[in-house]
């Protein structure tokens, strides 16, 4: 019998009598500055591609529009950065599995990327390998693609390969997103519209780190903003596999600096279900 000794869980909860109390670190890390060459390390997000409301790509910090306020989880992991030039980047990174002290745990992640900009676009290659655990004995390869080009209109792909040989991908590990934004009065307005194909093994899937079952989306929102401290946003998501809909209506206020207060509404219904409306209300601090 152990006495006035306090074993850590690996969880982020612990449970009581009567209670259950949780805290959660989103962002520890140091970072390193150097004249060509950056080092970034602990736990912190590392985000990839330029594609706005999916982010196929972006597979270490998976996204879901109808939770727009919602803070990116980072990673555990380690970065090494170099500037060739002002114009290029090239990046390798380590990651730790997500649920790292699990027995199911992912395996380790390794990659490289590369950015370049041009005076109207901006392009990303990126390739990781998982080393093998339990999601495959011989490890998963991931290759993406990703573009920026700034027109009239801003024009974003972002695309990205999963590759799992034990489970034989196949079109499956296909996840890529075409979308366009455009900003009317002055940048007060920003129109936006995206459309997803959602491979069923893909970075974006359900079951697979995303948060999609379906095979189809399209997503379309505007934005309005009154001032420097209150905006609104009315979004809709739109499957085209169940012909389900989402309509989702956001507004933000800045209370004071490092405080900001999110209410959003939504409804989702489908042509033979409506699941009710569902409301949020959070207030952010930032220290």
């Amino acid at each position: 019998m152990l006495s006035g000794v306090t074993v850590i869980n690996p969880s982020a909860y612990i449970i009581g009598d009567n209670y259950i109390s949780g805290i959660e670190l989103e962002r520890l890390y140091f970072r390193l500055r150097g004249e060509h060459t950056d080092f970034d390390g602990g736990l912190f997000r590392l985000p990839f591609g330029y594609g706005q409301v999916f982010g196929p790509s972006d597979f270490l910090n998976p996204r879901n529009p109808l939770k727009p306020d919602a803070r990116l989880r980072g990673i555990l992991g380690a970065a090494i950065s170099w500037y060739p030039s002002d114009e290029t980047k090239l990046l390798a990174f380590s990651a730790a599995p997500r649920n790292v002290f699990s027995k199911e745990s992912e395996g380790w992640l390794l990659g490289l990327s590369m950015d370049q900009h041009l005076e109207k676009v901006s392009v990303q290659a990126l390739y990781s390998f998982e080393l093998p655990g339990e999601g495959s004995r011989n490890g998963i390869h991931r290759a993406g693609f990703s573009a920026k080009i700034d027109m009239e209109a801003g024009i974003t792909i972002d695309t990205l390969y999963t590759y799992n040989h034990e489970a034989g991908t196949d079109i499956d590990g296909l996840s890529i997103s075409l979308g366009a934004d455009y900003s009317l009065f002055e940048g007060n307005m920003i129109v936006i519209a995206e459309y997803l194909y959602n491979g069923g093994a893909s970075s974006t899937a359900l079951f697979h780190g995303g948060s999609f079952p379906n095979d189809h989306y399209f997503y379309s929102g505007l934005t309005w903003r009154f001032n420097d401290f209150t905006n609104a946003g009315f979004a809709m998501l739109f499957s085209f596999d169940s012909f389900s809909l989402t309509p989702v209506l956001t507004v933000n206020h800045d209370l004071f600096q490092g405080a900001v207060l999110t209410a959003s509404v939504q409804s989702p219904f489908d042509s033979d279900s409506f699941y009710g409306v569902h409301c949020n209300v959070r207030l952010r601090l930032r220290f």
